[in-house]
């Protein structure tokens, strides 16, 4: 694969040079053709669709005959969805363009027979012609299409025509993979570690490959020592060490200095630290784990999973240094994202950890936060038994009996939580002002809601008897909670 680190660095420089012509730090504007190309290419790998855009658009005004460049025009308007104007471009450029006709099977006009797809796309291409690109964007042709299969039956025929082979073996070795196809991605990345047998990334995705389905633990394991070998530091390859010694049920003891070795080795790497504090809270190590957990923050403040975890390692008790980086989790996400893991914890009955998030996040939105959130603090307030609380709330977030008897939900909860507290005085006339308004509510939409409708009904009209005609009645026909 041609992709030395220097021939790294000399790509990065160039993108650097076009980004400060962009920016108008440097006057330098005379850009080769083969340097454009370059940088599109290094700015693909970047995700950099401005400096993409922006190649394209200097290649129209100084290079509009370049067809290299009007290649890549084809490939990002394919990237940004736009199928006509990249067809309508792939069919003005020369028949010889091999990129021209990879891009009709991207944009959908072969629907069929992807044998003859083939043929017309590979005819007269000479022995050692195609570049890395072409290679790449073919194996993506056919990717898209779900018809990798049909270049692995063409496999040697279509290395032939490669600059550097192993390009295609191992694009196509990752699509095959990604298809499920194991048994041959496993026979591509075999090949491919004797082609080129100092790659640690030929080594790691061999001993991936054997670990998948059917796994094979003495080639995945010959592998990665390879890999190791090679590089010691190589971070794919120590994550694949630690896959096969959990697979295997290794002791914990061999397991720690490898994820210890990967957060070395990686440490700007969130999953990283991640990984580590699962490990350590599984080992019942959950101040390690919380300061693994601060670091996961530090790298990538929305981070999946990573606050949940912190709650759950802390039971809530968030230390003073990351209420700041919990307040920036929680900002990233809405209620339909923050209700399912609050909802978890009280699955769980973590009450504590739920109202900590619960509080956490009224610290973020303010009046904003959701009614049902707000209902779900009171919930679990009345749940951990702070009935005074509950009062005192309900009645800050309603101000007034009035205004309280149209959320039926909270009169519940705070009548409940007054019975508790031996204060039932004007309780009967609330609920029959909740029941009457309850009752010229329409029928809900799904019957989950309905149900929801009838259970708020029936829990109301048992406290109303609670209250004034079976005043000894059990808790359980009144309090949904009465188990707590």
């Amino acid at each position: 694969m041609n992709d030395s680190s220097s021939d790294m660095d000399e790509f990065e420089q160039v993108y650097r040079d076009f980004r400060r012509y962009l920016s108008g730090e440097s006057k330098t504007s005379d850009f080769t053709e083969e340097e454009l190309l370059d940088i599109f290419d290094y700015a693909g790998d970047l995700a950099d669709e401005y400096v993409r855009m922006q190649v394209l658009l200097y290649a129209r005004g100084h290079m509009p005959l370049s067809r290299r460049l009007r290649e890549r025009e084809v490939l990002y308007l394919i990237s940004i969805g736009e199928l006509d104007g990249a067809m309508k471009i792939a069919r003005r450029l020369p028949p010889a363009s091999f990129i021209s006709r990879v891009a009709l099977i991207r944009c959908g006009v072969v629907e069929d027979n992807y044998e003859d797809a083939l043929e017309a796309i590979i005819k007269g291409v000479r022995p050692g012609a195609l570049s890395d690109e072409e290679a790449i964007q073919l194996v993506t042709a056919f990717d898209e299409r779900a018809n990798a299969d049909v270049l692995f039956h063409h496999v040697d025929r279509i290395a032939a025509l490669c600059e550097f082979p192993e390009t295609f073996l191992y694009e196509l070795a990752l699509s095959l993979r990604n298809a499920n196809m194991l048994d041959e991605a496993r026979e591509l990345s075999a090949r491919l570690t004797s082609i080129e047998p100092y790659s640690t990334e030929f080594w790691s995705l061999n001993a991936e490959l054997n670990l998948r389905a059917n796994p094979n633990y003495e080639e995945a394991q010959s592998s990665i020592d390879y890999a190791l070998a090679i590089d010691p530091t190589c971070v794919p390859a120590l994550r694949l060490k630690h896959q096969l010694l959990y697979s295997t049920s290794a002791p914990e003891e061999e397991l720690e200095p490898i994820l210890a070795d990967i957060c070395r080795y990686a440490a700007s790497d969130a999953t990283s630290w991640y990984n580590m504090a699962v490990f350590l809270a599984g080992v019942g190590r959950n101040e390690e784990a919380t300061a693994a957990i601060k670091k996961v923050l530090l790298l990538d403040a929305t981070f999946p999973c990573a606050v949940e975890q912190l709650f759950r390692y802390t039971s809530g008790n968030i230390p003073d240094d990351m209420s700041e980086l919990v307040r920036k989790w929680i900002a990233a996400r809405d209620d339909e994202e923050l209700t399912p893991i609050i909802m978890n914890f009280v699955d769980m009955r973590q009450y504590d950890a739920a109202l900590s998030m619960l509080y956490a996040c009224e610290s973020v939105f303010g009046d904003l936060m959701s009614v049902k959130l707000e209902l779900l603090v009171l919930e679990l307030l009345y749940r951990v038994g702070r009935y005074q609380d509950v009062v005192d709330r309900a009645m800050s977030m309603f101000q007034d009996l009035d205004s309280l008897s149209y959320s039926p939900d909270a009169v519940l909860l705070y009548s409940l939580a007054r019975k508790k507290l031996g204060d039932t005085e004007g309780l009967a006339e609330l609920i029959d002002m909740a029941i009457g308004h309850l009752h010229q509510l329409p029928y809900e939409d799904t019957l989950e809601d309905n149900y929801k409708h009838v259970g708020r009904n029936y829990y109301l009209l048992q406290m109303h008897n609670a209250l004034t005609v079976r005043p000894d009645v059990e808790e359980s026909y009144y309090d949904p909670f009465w188990r707590e």
